[in-house]
């Protein structure tokens, strides 16, 4: 099972850094622009975002502030499990 949802994730990166591959003539600064942010590339951000939310939490993140905290959090405790080992 939790091979199922890394590869889910990593799915969603992939299609991320493709859809970014597209637009490879733009800089980050200007790929990431809001005004100007090419659709493909939001939706794919979105996907990886719905599956994120599919996997690690029954409720939906009230927003982008509130998914950070709770990657952050994520990442502190993998990291503190690794460090026993």
């Amino acid at each position: 099972m939790i091979i199922k949802k890394k590869k889910e994730i990593e799915d969603c990166v992939y299609n991320i850094l493709q859809q970014r591959e597209r637009y490879s003539d733009k800089n980050l600064f200007d790929l990431y622009n809001p005004d100007c942010m090419p659709l493909s590339l939001t939706n794919a951000h979105k996907d990886l975002d719905m599956t994120f939310e599919k996997i690690y939490k029954k409720d939906k993140f009230i927003d982008d502030n509130d998914r950070l905290i709770f990657l952050f959090k994520l990442f502190a405790k993998q990291k503190k499990i690794a460090m026993l080992f």
